[in-house]
């Protein structure tokens, strides 16, 4: 098929292979692509093909040779018929004005470039469409920018609207990743008002700029059907204790920010306010899914945010940074259907005796959470269908027994301190397992283990283990080795030998071991006996190991 297609469409179409260069017949051909690094060519060949249509730099012209803007201007001259014009990772600095010939041109790609700003020129392209900005260090736009309406696309990564004054001007627009309001003619909120056509993401940021809920409206995201996914924004560090007008204001800005209903995702960053929107809720909302409640030091509890019968198509919960929060609506949390719940930095969280996580519940994460650690591994007794956990600085976490984990493909330990058992039933469904900084896991010598010199059954699916100390090695799960086991990283060892005598052998074990990664083990000097057993490595990385003194030979 693909010879056949380079058959019909010889005449028109020609893409260069390695640094070949065959094309015959300049005149007929519309569509070219330029392989490596031909600079030569543009001069040579790509000028005399005058009824071209669209040119692609293909593979990255140039990461080795810096196209000049003198061969680009000679180019712009001689194909005023360009449709299409591709420069991905050229090492341009700079566009030369006469790229206002290209009349015709709708899509221009200067994603990967070294260009700061782009010429006055460029405003004159009235049918462009598609502009690619990513990665550029761009630093300025043109005045009169704002007179290409047609732009469906100018970035799908950067921040561009502090540049660009009176961007709501370009009404075609589509992607928007982020919007900063600012205090400045041309940048207030406003600007959102008729760009009805974005879609996917946006970020709404620096919204303590925004005056109050008339305001607010007149950005009309209630209008912005094809948007899915939103976040609101204040900055960090504003002082907004309860009772401070900064605290109603939030809230009335909030209320004025209403998204259409086909809303899917929801994230609210360092919100001054206590009480939700009245919006928020399952007959304006029937399709969110995600909800993000983040750096809201405020709130004290989440009874009025997430209220039972509300919300019913949510999935994922994620509440971060919620410094002064104490309570969760366990009353929502039990009868709801999440999958994913997250909760990180919530120092202050109390033990709710009645807590119940629903059974639908497949990823759970707690980070600093208080007291709530203290429900564990009670609230996990029934939740049948868990496949991911992971706990960091969970200080009252004690034991988490087999009947809680038998599902769990994927564990993560971390500075849980007062973690004294551990474990696996069904070993053979883990995959990804890490622990690090859990101290009084190491139960190797612990007499009340049952029968502790016999391994358990292998683990036949783990691909990924992740441990700060070998030791854990001989916990009984583990003391046989995963012939799966294709990546092993060994960090924050305070150890001097990382692989001891009792544990040097379990190198052996894995058959499709091909990473090893020791990183950040200040005390490790020695190795060439412990790692000359790795003889399936393909690829060993140390970092951050000041004490080690030399390597084997046989795995460099």
């Amino acid at each position: 098929m693909h010879d056949l297609a380079k058959s019909v469409s010889l005449d028109i179409c020609y893409c260069q292979e390695e640094d070949e260069w065959s094309l015959q017949n300049h005149d007929t051909v519309r569509h070219l692509s330029v392989y490596r690094k031909q600079i030569e060519l543009i001069d040579n060949e790509i000028s005399k093909c005058k009824k071209l249509r669209s040119l692609l730099f293909i593979d990255g012209l140039n990461y080795e040779t810096k196209l000049d803007s003198s061969s680009l201007r000679y180019l712009f001259n001689e194909l005023p018929y360009l449709r299409v014009l591709d420069l991905w990772c050229c090492k341009i600095e700079e566009l030369p004005e006469n790229i206002g010939n290209l009349k015709l041109l709708f899509h221009l790609n200067l994603k990967g470039t070294e260009i700061t700003s782009l010429p006055e020129s460029i405003c004159r392209l009235y049918n462009l469409q598609l502009l690619y900005l990513d990665g550029c260090p761009i630093e300025s736009f043109p005045k009169l920018f704002t007179n290409l309406i047609n732009l469906r696309i100018i970035t799908e990564e950067m921040e561009i609207s502090s540049m660009i004054p009176r961007i709501g001007k370009l009404i075609s627009l589509k992607k928007l990743p982020e919007f900063n309001v600012l205090r400045e003619d041309g940048h207030g909120i406003n600007e959102l008002k008729n760009m009805t056509r974005l879609r996917d993401c946006i970020k709404i940021s620096k919204l303590e700029n925004v005056k109050d809920k008339k305001d607010a409206a007149q950005a009309c995201l209630n209008k912005k059907k094809h948007l899915t996914s939103l976040t609101l924004s204040w900055s960090m560090g504003r002082n907004t204790n309860p009772g401070k007008k900064e605290t109603f204001i939030d809230e009335d800005i909030l209320e004025g920010l209403e998204p259409h209903p086909n809303l899917e995702q929801l994230n609210v960053n360092n919100y001054g306010g206590i009480i939700p929107a009245s919006w928020l809720k399952t007959e304006n909302l029937p399709s969110l899914h995600v909800l993000g409640i983040k750096g809201c030091s405020n709130l004290k509890s989440l009874k009025n945010w997430l209220v039972p019968c509300q919300l019913l198509s949510l999935r994922s919960l994620e509440i971060n940074c919620c410094v002064n929060l104490d309570l969760l609506p366990v009353e929502w949390i039990g009868s709801s259907s999440i999958n994913w719940l997250i909760i990180k930095n919530c120092p202050w969280l109390k033990c709710p005796n009645n807590l119940t996580l629903p059974s639908s519940l497949s990823h759970l994460e707690l980070d600093s959470c208080g007291m709530l650690d203290k429900s564990l591994p009670g609230c996990l007794m029934k939740v049948p269908f868990l496949k991911s956990l992971k706990l960091y600085n969970c200080q009252h976490v004690t034991s988490l027994p087999s009947q809680i984990i038998h599902h769990v493909r994927s564990l993560v330990l971390s500075n849980c301190a007062e973690l004294q058992y551990l474990e696996l039933s069904n070993p053979s469904i883990m995959e990804m397992l890490s622990i690090v900084k859990c101290t009084k896991l190491i139960r190797a010598d612990d007499p009340s283990a049952t029968d502790n010199k016999t391994p358990l059954e292998r683990i036949k699916q783990l691909h990924t283990l992740v441990i700060d100390n070998t030791s854990l090695l001989k916990l009984p799960f583990l003391r046989n080795p995963p012939h799966s086991v294709g990546t092993l990283i060994i960090r924050d060892s305070t150890e001097e030998s990382i692989f001891t005598r009792d544990v040097q052998g379990w190198l052996n074990g894995p058959e499709n071991l091909v990473q090893l990664i020791l990183r950040d083990c200040p005390n490790f000097e020695s190795s060439s006996e412990e790692l000359h057993a790795v003889i399936n490595v393909k690829w060993l990385q140390i970092s951050n190991c000041p004490k080690l003194q030399s390597i084997p030979y046989c795995h460099l």
